[in-house]
């Protein structure tokens, strides 16, 4: 848990004159109806955070991304108990009478990286090669890192009650791991254990507190 604070306290640190620039404006043009000054203010933030991303070692910026999923799980979850209660909140019963191995194995090393080849390395490598026969732009990216990131969170979240909430959690991380993708794509790397190194993390956290649960009993 102190290491999951850690990343999140850094990404407000670096971000939050951008966040905060950004929400303002949403809630101030939201009233005004000016969509196209917010789209604007979105794309530049975009750019902002590329450019910072591009400049990161690899290893400072898998704990990045990494720190930006864990506080969109922060903003989302009070919505989920508001919405939901804490005690309905969903849980893993699929994990009930399982040891910690049976846990750990398929959670948060066998399912990451199946999901890391299925979800992104086949289909994005396929999109850059006809990106490259076809000679489309940079926009494409967006476009198809975002189909990705949908179909990513359609998937995970159709079996919770809260199919929104977690809908929109699950595309946002998913969107995050096609912007991995095409980082190192940029950079001439391979991203496979990237993403699936996030994608193992952000599972343990799902699943941290069964598993401690059994190593105390």
């Amino acid at each position: 848990m102190c290491i999951y604070h850690n990343f999140t306290y850094c990404f407000i640190l670096n971000n939050h004159k951008g966040v905060m620039k950004l929400t303002n404006l949403i809630i101030l043009n939201y009233i005004k109806f000016d969509g196209g000054r917010i789209l604007n203010e979105i794309k530049k933030i975009s750019r902002e955070f590329d450019i910072k991303c591009m400049k990161m070692s690899d290893f400072k910026f898998t704990l990045y991304i990494f720190g930006l999923m864990m506080l969109l799980f922060l903003i989302t979850l009070p919505i989920e108990i508001i919405s939901r209660g804490i005690e309905n909140l969903p849980r893993e019963s699929q994990f009930d009478n399982l040891g910690i191995l049976s846990i750990f194995i398929p959670t948060v090393i066998l399912t990451p990286y199946i999901e890391t080849i299925l979800f992104y390395i086949i289909p994005l490598g396929v999109y850059c090669k006809l990106k490259d026969k076809f000679k489309l732009n940079k926009r494409w990216d967006f476009i198809v890192g975002g189909l990705c990131g949908l179909n990513f969170g359609i998937l995970h979240a159709i079996s919770y009650p809260d199919i929104l909430t977690k809908g929109f959690n699950f595309t946002i991380i998913g969107t995050l791991y096609a912007y991995v993708f095409f980082r190192y794509k940029r950079l001439g790397k391979k991203s496979v254990f990237s993403i699936w190194i996030i994608h193992a993390l952000t599972n343990l956290i799902a699943v941290g507190p069964r598993l401690i649960g059994l190593m105390l009993n």
